[in-house]
């Protein structure tokens, strides 16, 4: 019982967290947007990409791993959060799946030179797909796969299409539903910028991604989502209220029956011990007697 409380306690404060983060982004008129993917998959260096930031100074770049916990950054209205690498721990997994819960639109960042979709990424989206509804998830997420100047066009688009198929099938999502893709190549765009080369930064492909994310913003009803969303996370809290409530009477009902049945237990012992009072009385009357018959002899 008590682990059923501490869980709903914890989920009770991330709940109310939530909302107050709900309403500061909704006060601030901007939209949250997560990226997600395993590590060192281009993460970081793609939030750089977006916030602008050429030189990589924003969200740390390196081969170790660097991110090992949220990084929130803001930049033209709009919140980036760089998560942990799904494949890096339990932990670091569940700080995606809770980001998530917190933002309006996501990046599943994902190698181009690794081919479909690993056995990591589809197991976290299958963890994604138990908790959250698939349509809304994939109408707000866009599958962005990096370092695609390393393979051949052809071959990005034999990527693609089996990935669209991965998530499409039942062993992800199971809806057949249009999928946000896109193929980008940070560093070129980058170089681009930096170097001020407009073809190589086209090559880059960042700018459509960017329109992209704006297409579906506009799609996304963020505010409703919000409040879907919100609205889900006071359902299931509801819901563990009540099986604890119930729990609780039962517990309540157990330990009700525990007394009564010691209470009569207790009941029937003071009963006895006044039987055998009165009987020890009786006896010590008849005793009395008996020696007061012997004294008159």
């Amino acid at each position: 019982m008590s682990a059923n409380f501490d869980k709903i306690q914890k989920d009770l404060l991330e709940f109310f967290e939530f909302v107050l983060e709900t309403c500061e982004s909704s006060k601030n008129g901007g939209c949250k947007i997560a990226a997600l993917g395993l590590y060192n998959h281009g993460k970081s260096t793609l939030l750089n990409q977006l916030t602008g930031d050429y030189k990589c100074e924003t969200f740390k770049v390196a081969d170790k791993r660097e991110t090992t916990v949220e990084k929130h950054v803001q930049s033209g209205g709009v919140e980036y959060v760089d998560t942990p690498g799904l494949n890096a721990d339990d932990y670091d997994t569940k700080t995606a799946l809770k980001a998530i819960n917190a933002s309006d639109l996501y990046l599943f960042v994902h190698n181009a030179k690794t081919g479909e979709l690993s056995k990591p990424e589809v197991d976290f989206l299958k963890e994604v797909s138990k908790n959250l509804d698939a349509k809304e998830f994939l109408k707000a997420c866009i599958f962005v796969l990096t370092k695609a100047s390393q393979v051949t066009d052809k071959e990005v688009e034999g990527e693609k299409k089996r990935i669209v198929e991965q998530l499409r099938s039942k062993a992800i999502f199971g809806v057949d539903v249009p999928i946000n893709i896109i193929s980008v190549d940070s560093v070129s765009y980058a170089k681009g910028k930096l170097e001020n080369k407009q073809l190589l930064a086209k090559k880059g492909n960042i700018d459509a991604l960017k329109e992209m994310i704006n297409l579906v913003v506009e799609e996304v009803d963020i505010e409703a989502k919000k409040q879907a969303e919100i609205c889900a996370m006071a359902d299931v809290l509801m819901a563990d209220m009540a099986v604890c409530e119930r729990e609780l009477d039962a517990e309540k009902a157990t330990l009700q029956d525990e007394y009564d049945s010691i209470k009569s237990e207790f009941d029937e012992a003071v009963a006895r011990y006044h039987e055998i009072r009165e009987e020890i009385r009786d006896l010590e009357r008849r005793i009395e007697r008996k020696q007061e018959k012997l004294y008159n002899l």
